[in-house]
Protein backbone atom coordinates (compact mmCIF):
# COMPACT_ATOMS: atom_id res chain seq x y z
CA UNK A 1 0.00 0.00 0.00
CA UNK A 2 3.26 2.39 1.01
CA UNK A 3 3.98 1.60 -2.60
CA UNK A 4 0.76 2.90 -3.95
CA UNK A 5 0.38 6.03 -2.15
CA UNK A 6 3.60 7.39 -2.90
CA UNK A 7 3.11 5.92 -6.45
CA UNK A 8 -0.06 8.20 -6.39
CA UNK A 9 1.74 11.43 -4.92
CA UNK A 10 3.77 10.94 -8.21
CA UNK A 11 1.06 11.01 -10.60
CA UNK A 12 -0.74 14.35 -9.20
CA UNK A 13 2.79 15.89 -8.84
CA UNK A 14 4.23 14.54 -11.71
CA UNK A 15 3.54 17.89 -13.38
CA UNK A 16 5.80 19.75 -11.69
CA UNK A 17 8.69 17.13 -11.45
CA UNK A 18 11.23 17.48 -13.40
CA UNK A 19 14.54 16.25 -13.21
CA UNK A 20 17.83 17.58 -13.00
CA UNK A 21 21.44 16.64 -14.08
CA UNK A 22 22.86 13.56 -12.03
CA UNK A 23 26.50 12.88 -11.39
CA UNK A 24 27.11 10.32 -13.19
CA UNK A 25 29.22 6.87 -11.64
CA UNK A 26 32.20 6.90 -14.28
CA UNK A 27 33.46 3.74 -13.11
CA UNK A 28 31.35 2.14 -15.66
CA UNK A 29 31.72 -1.01 -16.73
CA UNK A 30 31.41 0.43 -20.37
CA UNK A 31 35.37 2.29 -20.00
CA UNK A 32 38.40 0.42 -20.94
CA UNK A 33 39.80 2.09 -17.69
CA UNK A 34 37.52 0.49 -15.34
CA UNK A 35 38.01 -1.87 -12.86
CA UNK A 36 34.70 -2.71 -11.21
CA UNK A 37 34.32 -6.03 -10.64
CA UNK A 38 31.13 -6.27 -9.15
CA UNK A 39 27.98 -5.81 -11.88
CA UNK A 40 24.76 -4.29 -11.53
CA UNK A 41 21.84 -5.69 -13.37
CA UNK A 42 21.65 -2.37 -14.90
CA UNK A 43 25.28 -2.56 -15.99
CA UNK A 44 24.27 -6.04 -17.92
CA UNK A 45 20.66 -4.67 -19.16
CA UNK A 46 22.62 -1.07 -20.72
CA UNK A 47 25.74 -3.25 -21.90
CA UNK A 48 23.29 -5.69 -23.93
CA UNK A 49 21.72 -2.50 -25.65
CA UNK A 50 25.07 -0.74 -26.43
CA UNK A 51 25.73 -3.70 -28.26
CA UNK A 52 22.28 -4.44 -29.56
CA UNK A 53 21.92 -0.65 -31.15
CA UNK A 54 25.36 -0.64 -32.41
CA UNK A 55 24.94 -3.58 -34.10
CA UNK A 56 21.43 -2.42 -35.81
CA UNK A 57 23.58 0.63 -36.76
CA UNK A 58 25.48 -1.15 -38.23
CA UNK A 59 28.78 0.41 -36.34
CA UNK A 60 32.24 -0.84 -37.38
CA UNK A 61 33.82 -3.52 -34.44
CA UNK A 62 35.89 -0.62 -32.94
CA UNK A 63 33.37 1.71 -32.28
CA UNK A 64 29.87 1.67 -30.35
CA UNK A 65 27.58 4.20 -28.78
CA UNK A 66 27.77 5.23 -25.48
CA UNK A 67 25.03 5.26 -22.70
CA UNK A 68 25.49 5.84 -19.12
CA UNK A 69 23.09 3.94 -16.86
CA UNK A 70 22.16 6.69 -14.02
CA UNK A 71 21.81 3.76 -10.94
CA UNK A 72 18.39 4.47 -9.70
CA UNK A 73 19.86 8.00 -9.18
CA UNK A 74 16.41 10.15 -9.84
CA UNK A 75 14.08 11.42 -7.55
CA UNK A 76 12.63 8.76 -5.27
CA UNK A 77 9.17 8.84 -6.96
CA UNK A 78 10.25 7.37 -9.98
CA UNK A 79 11.54 5.05 -9.10
CA UNK A 80 8.40 4.28 -6.86
CA UNK A 81 6.63 4.28 -10.44
CA UNK A 82 9.60 1.89 -11.26
CA UNK A 83 8.52 -0.91 -8.68
CA UNK A 84 4.82 -0.54 -9.81
CA UNK A 85 5.63 -1.27 -13.08
CA UNK A 86 8.39 -4.03 -12.24
CA UNK A 87 4.81 -5.72 -10.29
CA UNK A 88 2.55 -5.07 -12.67
CA UNK A 89 4.26 -6.36 -15.61
CA UNK A 90 7.34 -7.96 -14.37
CA UNK A 91 9.42 -5.39 -16.63
CA UNK A 92 12.57 -3.86 -15.34
CA UNK A 93 12.79 -0.01 -15.87
CA UNK A 94 16.46 1.26 -16.13
CA UNK A 95 16.73 4.62 -16.06
CA UNK A 96 19.91 6.04 -18.38
CA UNK A 97 21.75 8.98 -19.95
CA UNK A 98 21.46 8.78 -23.89
CA UNK A 99 23.56 11.89 -23.90
CA UNK A 100 23.64 15.67 -23.65
CA UNK A 101 20.34 16.67 -24.67
CA UNK A 102 19.05 13.47 -25.06
CA UNK A 103 21.79 13.10 -28.73
CA UNK A 104 23.09 9.72 -28.33
CA UNK A 105 27.04 9.52 -29.59
CA UNK A 106 29.48 6.74 -30.54
CA UNK A 107 32.88 6.66 -29.05
CA UNK A 108 34.10 8.33 -31.92
CA UNK A 109 31.99 11.02 -32.03
CA UNK A 110 29.33 10.20 -34.37
CA UNK A 111 25.89 11.82 -33.53
CA UNK A 112 23.53 10.35 -36.11
CA UNK A 113 22.91 13.63 -37.67
CA UNK A 114 21.20 14.76 -33.74
CA UNK A 115 18.60 12.24 -33.78
CA UNK A 116 17.26 12.20 -30.01
CA UNK A 117 16.89 9.23 -27.67
CA UNK A 118 14.36 8.87 -25.15
CA UNK A 119 13.94 5.36 -24.84
CA UNK A 120 14.90 1.46 -25.67
CA UNK A 121 13.62 -1.96 -24.81
CA UNK A 122 16.01 -4.04 -24.78
CA UNK A 123 15.95 -7.29 -26.54
CA UNK A 124 15.59 -10.83 -25.05
CA UNK A 125 14.54 -9.48 -21.64
CA UNK A 126 11.93 -8.03 -19.56
CA UNK A 127 13.79 -4.44 -19.47
CA UNK A 128 13.66 -0.85 -20.95
CA UNK A 129 15.79 1.84 -20.83
CA UNK A 130 14.66 5.03 -20.21
CA UNK A 131 16.03 8.73 -20.49
CA UNK A 132 16.25 9.50 -16.74
CA UNK A 133 17.28 12.99 -16.55
CA UNK A 134 16.08 16.58 -17.74
CA UNK A 135 13.07 14.97 -18.54
CA UNK A 136 9.29 16.23 -17.53
CA UNK A 137 7.07 13.53 -15.20
CA UNK A 138 4.29 13.74 -18.06
CA UNK A 139 7.49 13.25 -20.59
CA UNK A 140 9.20 10.29 -18.32
CA UNK A 141 5.43 8.56 -18.17
CA UNK A 142 4.61 8.62 -21.51
CA UNK A 143 8.42 7.10 -22.82
CA UNK A 144 7.14 4.03 -20.46
CA UNK A 145 4.11 3.54 -21.62
CA UNK A 146 5.63 3.58 -25.40
CA UNK A 147 8.44 0.87 -24.38
CA UNK A 148 6.10 -1.14 -22.67
CA UNK A 149 3.99 -1.66 -25.88
CA UNK A 150 6.92 -3.09 -27.35
CA UNK A 151 7.18 -5.06 -24.65
CA UNK A 152 3.54 -6.60 -24.55
CA UNK A 153 4.49 -7.30 -28.71
CA UNK A 154 6.81 -10.23 -27.59
CA UNK A 155 5.51 -10.94 -24.14
CA UNK A 156 1.72 -11.41 -25.01
CA UNK A 157 1.16 -11.37 -28.87
CA UNK A 158 -2.64 -11.91 -28.54
CA UNK A 159 -3.07 -8.89 -26.79
CA UNK A 160 -0.62 -6.53 -29.01
CA UNK A 161 -2.33 -7.98 -31.95
CA UNK A 162 -6.05 -6.51 -30.34
CA UNK A 163 -4.20 -3.54 -29.32
CA UNK A 164 -2.68 -2.44 -32.54
CA UNK A 165 -6.19 -2.48 -34.21
CA UNK A 166 -6.25 0.83 -33.01
CA UNK A 167 -3.38 2.00 -35.66
CA UNK A 168 -6.95 2.08 -37.96
CA UNK A 169 -8.26 4.86 -35.95
CA UNK A 170 -5.69 7.65 -36.12
CA UNK A 171 -5.99 10.16 -39.38
CA UNK A 172 -4.06 9.91 -42.29
CA UNK A 173 -2.09 12.72 -41.77
CA UNK A 174 -1.18 11.57 -38.30
CA UNK A 175 0.60 8.55 -40.33
CA UNK A 176 2.34 10.33 -43.30
CA UNK A 177 3.79 12.58 -40.45
CA UNK A 178 5.10 9.95 -37.95
CA UNK A 179 6.33 7.78 -40.79
CA UNK A 180 8.17 10.69 -42.32
CA UNK A 181 9.69 11.95 -39.04
CA UNK A 182 10.39 8.14 -38.43
CA UNK A 183 11.77 7.40 -41.82
CA UNK A 184 13.91 10.38 -41.72
CA UNK A 185 15.98 9.54 -38.13
CA UNK A 186 16.40 6.06 -39.44
CA UNK A 187 17.90 6.65 -42.22
CA UNK A 188 20.23 9.08 -40.35
CA UNK A 189 21.32 5.47 -38.17
CA UNK A 190 21.57 3.09 -41.08
CA UNK A 191 18.42 1.56 -40.05
CA UNK A 192 15.37 0.42 -43.18
CA UNK A 193 12.09 1.35 -41.69
CA UNK A 194 9.45 -1.37 -43.30
CA UNK A 195 5.82 -1.10 -43.22
CA UNK A 196 5.94 -3.63 -39.98
CA UNK A 197 8.41 -1.59 -38.00
CA UNK A 198 5.93 1.43 -38.97
CA UNK A 199 2.73 -0.33 -37.89
CA UNK A 200 4.76 -1.51 -34.69
CA UNK A 201 5.98 1.91 -33.93
CA UNK A 202 2.57 4.24 -34.19
CA UNK A 203 0.80 1.97 -32.34
CA UNK A 204 3.41 2.54 -29.24
CA UNK A 205 3.22 6.30 -30.28
CA UNK A 206 -0.45 6.14 -29.98
CA UNK A 207 0.09 4.29 -25.78
CA UNK A 208 2.88 6.92 -25.42
CA UNK A 209 0.19 9.33 -25.65
CA UNK A 210 -2.38 7.87 -23.63
CA UNK A 211 0.80 7.87 -20.86
CA UNK A 212 0.78 11.54 -20.97
CA UNK A 213 -2.99 11.12 -18.76
CA UNK A 214 -2.62 10.94 -14.94
CA UNK A 215 -6.49 8.70 -15.42
CA UNK A 216 -3.92 6.02 -17.45
CA UNK A 217 -1.59 5.26 -14.92
CA UNK A 218 -4.77 6.07 -12.06
CA UNK A 219 -6.58 2.72 -13.41
CA UNK A 220 -3.67 0.60 -14.28
CA UNK A 221 -2.59 1.55 -10.40
CA UNK A 222 -5.99 0.20 -8.88
CA UNK A 223 -5.08 -3.31 -11.16
CA UNK A 224 -2.04 -3.52 -9.98
CA UNK A 225 -2.70 -3.49 -6.72
CA UNK A 226 -6.04 -5.17 -6.73
CA UNK A 227 -8.25 -2.59 -5.84
CA UNK A 228 -11.90 -2.32 -7.04
CA UNK A 229 -12.27 -0.49 -10.15
CA UNK A 230 -13.20 3.10 -9.16
CA UNK A 231 -11.46 3.27 -6.16
CA UNK A 232 -9.55 6.84 -7.51
CA UNK A 233 -10.94 9.56 -8.78
CA UNK A 234 -10.18 10.04 -12.44
CA UNK A 235 -10.86 11.98 -15.66
CA UNK A 236 -12.90 9.52 -18.42
CA UNK A 237 -10.98 9.90 -21.38
CA UNK A 238 -11.78 9.26 -24.91
CA UNK A 239 -13.09 5.89 -26.07
CA UNK A 240 -10.26 4.88 -27.93
CA UNK A 241 -7.96 5.61 -24.82
CA UNK A 242 -10.54 3.52 -22.25
CA UNK A 243 -10.24 0.49 -24.27
CA UNK A 244 -6.16 0.81 -23.83
CA UNK A 245 -6.00 0.77 -20.58
CA UNK A 246 -8.18 -2.38 -20.54
CA UNK A 247 -5.62 -4.42 -22.42
CA UNK A 248 -3.24 -2.89 -20.31
CA UNK A 249 -5.37 -4.20 -17.66
CA UNK A 250 -5.69 -6.97 -18.66
CA UNK A 251 -1.73 -7.58 -19.51
CA UNK A 252 -1.46 -7.19 -15.71
CA UNK A 253 -4.29 -10.06 -14.97
CA UNK A 254 -2.39 -12.06 -17.47
CA UNK A 255 0.65 -11.06 -15.52
CA UNK A 256 -0.87 -12.34 -11.93
CA UNK A 257 -2.21 -15.61 -13.12
CA UNK A 258 1.23 -16.29 -14.48
CA UNK A 259 2.92 -15.85 -11.02
CA UNK A 260 1.23 -17.35 -9.40
CA UNK A 261 1.34 -20.33 -11.65
CA UNK A 262 5.10 -20.41 -10.68
CA UNK A 263 4.82 -19.90 -7.24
Amino acid sequence: MRLLLIALILIHQWALAEIKPTSLNQESVFYSEAQRYELKQDDLYVFNSIQQISAAFKLSGDENVIIKPLYDNVPEPFNNIKAMIKKGYGVDIVWVDFGPDRIMKTNKGRDFGGTKFLGYRVQNSNAILVQGIDESGPDIMKTIAHELTHVMQHNEPKLYEILKKFNNHVTKDYKNQLFYQLNFTRKKSNIELSKEDFEDELIAYIVGDCGKQKSFWLSLAESIESLPSGSFERTKLDEPSEIIIKIFIKWNEVHKLKKEDNN
